[in-house]
């Protein structure tokens, strides 16, 4: 932790918004420099005598900090407060509710992230080393080595990589804007495909369709990248996200479902883990 000229980082308050102005201190130390990514604070005892604020006040404070995701308390005798470094997260959670309150479809989901992950794509084949194109090209491995080892697992292994094969694309932009945004859409799109796959009913012969399709895609899509072809790396996985979108609307039209359904059933599933858990 940084000193500043004064040998003290930060300053009694005097009067007014306590809670506030202790935020704003540790906020700024934060945003300067002075306190770095992953370091601990001073533990809150020592942070009430440096403000000469009460308990209470310097646990608002932290509490604040932590839910704009500027830090991250840990609880525990070797816990604290840390500093966190920027990430989607807080988008994440606002999209959810979003999803919650009904003001985004998951058609629009899908459209969004098939206008803008495309967008990504093309920047990526652009921006990415050929280091992690060939770690993208190993993850294509582990993803047919998983669909040639098929097992009751399969399904859901399966996607699991596939999702990250989303993800490394997308960080290859090397756009942390774009990564932190579309890594939400991503992980709000595989919950509704994973409830999907899961409860409807999917035939084993469809299952394996559906992966196989899915591996020509990424198979194209790797190659592109070892060709430096944004263009038709961008038109491949714009390709690949409406495939998968109608697959999703023909399961759901098969079970009678419609997306706001959906939206609904997933929610109240999540809530009642969350209740007996």
């Amino acid at each position: 932790m940084k000193k500043n000229p004064t040998g003290k980082l930060f300053k009694p308050i005097q009067s007014g918004k306590v809670a506030q102005d202790i935020l704003s201190q540790i906020e700024n130390a934060i945003l300067s420099g002075d306190i770095s990514l992953g370091e601990r604070l001073p533990p809150a005892r020592e942070l009430q005598n440096i403000f000469q604020a009460s308990r209470s006040t310097v646990r608002e404070a932290l509490k604040v900090l932590e839910q704009k995701g500027m830090v991250e308390i840990k609880p525990g005798s070797n816990g604290g407060t840390y500093v966190k470094a920027a990430s989607g997260e807080k988008f994440g959670e606002g999209l959810a509710m979003l999803f919650k309150l009904g003001q985004v479809t998951i058609r629009q989901l899908f459209e969004f992230r098939e206008l803008n992950e495309a967008m990504a794509v093309e920047s990526a084949v652009h921006n990415a080393t050929d280091h992690e194109i060939s770690e993208l090209r190993h993850l294509l491995s582990s993803l047919l080595a998983t669909y040639a080892r098929r097992n009751e697992n399969t399904y859901e292994n399966f996607f699991t990589i596939e999702k990250k094969m989303h993800e490394k694309v997308i960080s290859m932009a090397h756009n942390p804007l774009s990564k932190w945004v579309l890594e939400a859409t991503i992980t709000h799109t595989w919950r509704y495909l994973v409830f999907t796959w899961e409860t409807l009913a999917i035939e084993t012969s469809d299952k394996t369709t559906i992966m196989q399709s899915s591996l020509r895609d990424w198979e194209d899509i790797v190659g592109a990248f070892e060709d430096r072809d944004a263009l038709y790396a961008s038109s491949l996985i714009r390709y690949h996200l409406i495939s998968y979108y109608r697959v999703f609307k023909n399961y759901l039209r098969k079970n009678a479902i419609n997306e706001t359904e959906l939206i609904e059933i997933v929610h109240k599933g999540e809530n009642k883990h969350r209740q007996d858990g």
